[in-house]
């Protein structure tokens, strides 16, 4: 039996939460939790939530997709639903049967994230360079919040820092690598 993919509308370009946000606060009980993956213990555990925070806001459109996930903006919130600490882009499963089932969803994506920053570390400490050749890699997280519009009454949402800027995705989760435009290419179809 084939997933089904959902139906979400894209946000404007370069109008932020265009389509209006979901508000997820702790107060209420709609946030659940907020987890980060454990090396060591090789599991999502516990994570505090940003000093102040109630909670998280979660645009209703997205404004990208990949494979897998739908990407919308998303920010942790103030009891006065201002937004708290840096921007965040939130990941879902593209398909219905996926969005609330459970955490397992994000749990070999937030491993890989947590083993490339050990990683990273490492590297750097072997190198010993100056500052500017440090590798980072984004660190993400896995909120549980309680949405009657989600099977189960529930959706689990992964979250990790916007990157600012623009940026090319070199390669895909196929493995297809982007081939770099020939010196002097202005735009239009590669040849």
């Amino acid at each position: 039996r084939g997933l089904t993919v959902r139906v979400i509308p894209m946000e404007r370009e370069g109008v932020r939460g265009s389509g209006g946000w979901d508000i997820y606060q702790l107060s209420k009980g709609q946030v659940v939790s907020k987890q980060r993956y454990h090396l060591a213990q090789r599991r999502l555990v516990p994570h505090p939530f940003l000093a102040g925070s109630d909670g998280m806001a979660h645009s209703v459109h997205k404004f990208a997709e990949g494979a897998e996930r739908v990407v919308f903006h998303c920010t942790e919130i103030d009891a006065s639903n201002r937004m708290l600490g840096p921007r965040l882009v939130a990941k879902q499963s593209k398909y219905e049967e996926l969005v609330g089932a459970s955490s397992d969803f994000h749990l070999a994506f937030c491993r890989v994230q947590a083993e490339a920053q050990d990683l990273a570390g490492l590297f750097n400490r072997l190198v010993g360079g100056p500052p500017s050749w440090n590798v980072t890699f984004a660190e993400c997280w896995v909120y549980l919040v309680r949405d009657p519009r989600f099977s189960g009454g529930q959706v689990f949402v992964l979250a990790e820092p916007e990157l600012e800027g623009r940026y090319t995705k070199w390669n895909n989760n196929n493995g297809a690598v982007r081939r770099r435009p020939a010196a002097g290419h202005r735009g239009g179809r590669q040849r």
